[in-house]
């Protein structure tokens, strides 16, 4: 499995797997930013014309240029492309010192450590949604109950007892009433 750099350092995993955690297994929150290039003065170690035979290919492109595939990451971010698919032939691509990629995580450790006791709303509301348990609250179902309304839940999510898809003759059904087939036409 290929290894991103911007992806493995300085992210953070949550919701981890504590069997998996040493192999930086788990679910990563792409929304936090994986290096700061804030204060550091970038440094170009070269600049390469993408060929035919490296469009698309960040992978080739850090091996060539840094012997290192993982390293992909980083050249994307120095060159500002989160989309490896849109490096072309004939594009003019930027290679980061490998000190100041060094640097640049670094620096963005450094900056979370001194950020522990932030007071940014969003910390605190990214963290609270990331451990939220969605059910029926109690006065939801007050009030069903006192209304005679027979679901919990609001018609466009799966109710208690559905199946989401449903596999006949081959096909795959797929929607919220996928195991009564009441939304087929007759000839299927």
């Amino acid at each position: 499995m290929l290894k991103i750099d911007t992806i493995s350092r300085n992210k953070k995993i949550f919701n981890p797997d504590n069997n998996n955690i040493q192999n930086n297994d788990g679910v990563y929150d792409l929304t936090i930013a994986s290096v700061t290039y804030e204060s550091i003065p970038f440094r170009a170690k070269d600049g390469i014309v993408v060929s035919e035979e490296l469009q698309m290919r960040p992978d080739l492109i850090a091996k060539n240029a840094l012997g290192d595939t993982s390293k992909l990451g980083s050249i994307l971010k120095m060159n500002n492309l989160s989309n490896p698919f849109a490096i072309g032939e004939g594009m003019i691509m930027v290679i980061p010192l490998d000190s100041d990629i060094e640097v640049s995580f670094n620096a963005k450790k450094e900056k979370e450590s001194n950020a522990v006791g932030s007071t940014n709303p969003n910390v605190s509301f990214r963290k609270s949604q990331q451990n939220k348990v969605f059910e029926v609250s109690n006065s939801r179902k007050d009030f069903i109950l006192k209304n005679g309304v027979s679901e919990f839940l609001p018609p466009n999510m799966k109710q208690p007892g559905e199946a989401s898809t449903r596999r006949e003759a081959g096909l795959i059904y797929f929607g919220p009433d996928a195991g009564g087939g009441s939304n087929l036409p007759s000839n299927q």
